[in-house]
């Protein structure tokens, strides 16, 4: 997705690029999520909460702009996704 994001070719190619990932990951991680008895289909805004936290630029900002390690950058999107998912659990 970084690339795309950052792709100086056409905007349509770039856009279908962008497309295609999100589809990519969304479906996984609906697929993913189904198997524990959660449904994103019936519930966006949690959907869209995920693929923000999950996204490769949010990995690029813990890394890249805070300077975490991988081992401190993965910690830290399990606790943003469990926070997530437990919030959506007491609504």
């Amino acid at each position: 997705r970084w690339a795309a994001l950052s792709y100086a070719g056409p905007p349509r190619e770039a856009r279908r690029g962008i497309d295609r990932m999100r589809k990519l990951t969304n479906d996984r991680l609906a697929a993913l999520l189904s198997g524990c008895g959660i449904d994103l289909a019936a519930d966006a805004e949690l959907a869209h909460a995920l693929e923000s936290a999950l996204d490769a630029t949010t990995w690029r900002l813990l890394r890249v702009q805070q300077g975490l390690s991988p081992v401190r950058a993965r910690r830290v999107l399990v606790r943003t996704v469990l926070a997530l998912l437990a919030a959506d659990a007491r609504a």
